[in-house]
């Protein structure tokens, strides 16, 4: 078996990846990439309810919406007092109950299949990252299998860090605030935010 050149760039070994993970450190994932103040999260739970209510009442309370609430009320109070109830029919409400719980049913489906595909993916980049890391640290290659020998001895803990600054750089992109809900719109802190 040939001596190993000095320069060699040795591989990672598992023991240390498992420190890092001891540490709080994990080879891809930043740290502290899910840290949201519950103060934030009740201030934007009141934002979120504020701006819905304002998109209810300047879109739904308009005179078309007052004028066909207004018929249907007179009419209703027509049947009522006019014909004493006399015409009735027994509906089935199959119909109504389809067409209120089957819309509710796959939208809650649909959203966590969304939520599934973006977690599938997710954990799809990182065993990339990871297996890119694992090569860049651990494989050998050419026919002799010395081709390590020709890296620096600092090539495996260079790559590391490129990696963990590419995923750290894009779990702040992923974090990056959404601003494009009703609150972006109507209230002035949303509006600040959208500006940023």
């Amino acid at each position: 078996m040939p001596s190993q050149s000095p320069s060699r760039s040795p591989p990672v070994s598992a023991s240390v990846l498992h420190q890092d993970l001891e540490r709080g450190e994990d080879v891809i994932m930043p740290c502290g990439c899910s840290s949201v103040p519950p103060l934030k999260n009740l201030v934007n739970l009141f934002l979120d309810t504020y701006s819905a209510l304002v998109v209810v009442l300047s879109l739904v309370l308009n005179w078309e919406s007052l004028f066909y609430s207004g018929v249907a009320v007179a009419f209703t109070l027509c049947y009522f007092y006019l014909f004493n109830g006399a015409f009735h029919a027994n509906l089935n409400w199959t119909v109504v109950s389809f067409s209120v719980v089957f819309p509710l049913t796959t939208t809650v489906q649909q959203a966590f299949r969304r939520r599934d595909e973006a977690l599938r993916e997710l954990a799809h980049v990182k065993a990339l990252v990871h297996n890119m890391y694992l090569g860049c640290s651990q494989w050998d290659w050419f026919e002799d299998r010395h081709g390590r020998t020709r890296l620096p001895s600092a090539h495996s803990e260079g790559v590391r860090k490129i990696l963990h600054g590419l995923v750290r750089d894009f779990f702040e992109y992923l974090r990056h605030p959404v601003v494009s809900k009703a609150k972006h719109a109507f209230t002035s802190c949303g509006r600040a935010v959208k500006t940023e």
